[in-house]
């Protein structure tokens, strides 16, 4: 009977470390073995046995090269065709190559990105690296998974193929729109802690009565407000306001807003929490 079985992650990762002694000196191999297994942690095994060691020995080696260099104040977004001549390897798709400071809602936010763009995925791996870096971004020191938990730079890597583009215009939108929704996952999270202090201190008013309201409304209110803070809502922004004797609703343009330059600028962000991603849209005022 004809065996059909499909090998192991860690049969084909251990071929793959096999190549890495062959052609690197000890030193080189070492370092790529150590990425090669964060990198493919969270594939499929089928999926890497779908692609020869050839090819999953050029992608590690050129994600390699790419992390050695990195600037945390901003996400590195790559789309592009490889090919062997300039990459060292080659995918029928057009892979998307992300290299950002870890935060929560990362690769879900992609994904939910490109799902907008009806862009199919056929492929994605992504990992968590703990790195050193000097001050110029140059990497030091990549921490191998089974390492103390010592203080390093938390950093995403994500690889993903999606339906091939060859248009360079095409190229250009789906890496604008990346680079876009990237910013504002980083900027909810840098204002997420100032954002639910902000909440506190309306739940204390409530709580000391200073708030207007009878003492069920405020304590409903609480309640609600203690909802959204379990983890049910994600904050983007909050705007000051007050209301005025006739009953009309004035504000003040301070505090953390995503996508505003100026208060008034663009329409008020609205947000879900959807699987472990943010889904954003812009609400009329």
């Amino acid at each position: 009977m004809l065996d059909i079985r499909i090998p192991s992650k860690q049969t084909v990762l251990d071929q793959l470390a096999d190549a890495f002694r062959t052609s690197l000196d000890p030193h080189h191999a070492s370092s790529l073995i150590e990425f090669s297994r964060q990198f493919y942690r969270v594939s499929a095994p089928e999926e890497l046995s779908a692609s020869s060691i050839d090819h999953l020995y050029a992608t590690v080696l050129s994600y390699w090269k790419t992390i050695q260099a990195f600037d945390a104040t901003e996400a590195k977004v790559e789309v592009f065709n490889p090919n062997v001549e300039q990459h060292g390897w080659h995918s029928g798709h057009t892979v998307i190559r992300v290299h950002v400071l870890d935060m929560p809602f990362l690769v879900d936010s992609v994904r939910v990105e490109l799902n907008r763009q009806e862009l199919a995925i056929h492929s994605i791996s992504n990992c968590v690296i703990k790195v050193r870096r000097d001050q110029d971004g140059q990497l030091l020191e990549l921490k191998a998974t089974a390492a103390g938990e010592e203080r390093m730079q938390a950093e995403s890597v994500i690889h993903l193929e999606v339906d091939r583009h060859t248009d360079p215009d095409s190229l250009r939108v789906i890496r604008e729109a990346l680079v876009e929704v990237l910013a504002e996952v980083r900027m909810a999270v840098d204002d997420h802690i100032e954002m639910r202090e902000q909440l506190g201190l309306i739940q204390q008013e409530l709580r000391q009565g200073a708030a207007q309201g009878d003492k069920e409304q405020r304590e409903e209110i609480n309640r609600f407000l203690d909802w959204l803070l379990d983890d049910h809502f994600i904050f983007l922004g909050y705007q000051p306001g007050s209301l005025t004797a006739s009953g009309r609703r004035r504000s003040s343009c301070s505090g953390p807003e995503i996508a505003s330059e100026s208060c008034g600028a663009r329409a008020p962000l609205v947000a879900s929490k959807k699987a472990n991603g943010l889904t954003m849209r812009y609400s009329p005022r």
